[in-house]
């Protein structure tokens, strides 16, 4: 129930900004080019897409039966059936039933059941079949998690970081980095 409020809030706080010059309030569409806002809009309050959506940035709540792409930053809540793909980064929460990817920066929380990858620094929490972070402060939860560099704690079955500050906890957990590169059951290096 408490994060149901934060993602309301972050939502809330999005769509609130709608007022931006130069953005969407509201965009609506099928698929990519069948939409209400040109690919290159910014929008600031809802998307709604019934296939897919496409868009510059999202400040708000974006909403997809397949999948959303966002080319910029995505502050807010992305939701989508199939995945969300976010190319900048930004800060919120990323839901999808198969996966859950942005390019850059990300703090906030992403849910998956399929993988959630995020190629820049991850802020928060990771929690899906499969986590992927190049550097994680925070928490992955998940059968398989890997970072190259985490700071915080992996839950899992398979847990990777080539380096680490932090604990893992599951059945094969590697640090690389570490003097006792493997140890099951909790492996730790700080």
């Amino acid at each position: 129930m408490k994060n149901m409020k934060l993602i309301a809030a972050v939502a809330a706080f999005g769509i609130a900004s709608a007022a931006m010059a130069d953005s969407v309030p509201v965009a609506v569409g099928l698929f990519d080019p069948v939409q209400t806002q040109d690919a290159k809009d910014d929008i600031a309050g809802l998307e709604i897409g019934v296939l897919w959506d496409r868009s510059a940035s999202v400040n708000g709540l974006a909403i997809a039966g397949g999948g959303n792409v966002t080319e910029g930053r995505m502050i807010g809540v992305s939701a989508a059936l199939g995945f969300n793909w976010i190319d900048e980064g930004g800060y919120g929460a990323t839901w999808a039933i198969g996966f859950n990817r942005v390019g850059n920066n990300f703090g906030g929380a992403q849910f998956s059941y399929g993988a959630n990858i995020c190629h820049g620094d991850m802020y928060g929490l990771q929690d899906s079949i499969s986590n992927y972070a190049n550097a994680m402060h925070g928490v992955q939860l998940g059968i398989v998690n890997m970072s190259h560099n985490c700071r915080g704690l992996q839950v899992g079955i398979v847990n990777t970081a080539e380096e680490m500050s932090g604990v893992q906890v599951g059945i094969l957990n590697f640090i690389k980095s570490s003097p006792l590169p493997f140890f099951p059951i909790v492996n730790a290096k700080f």
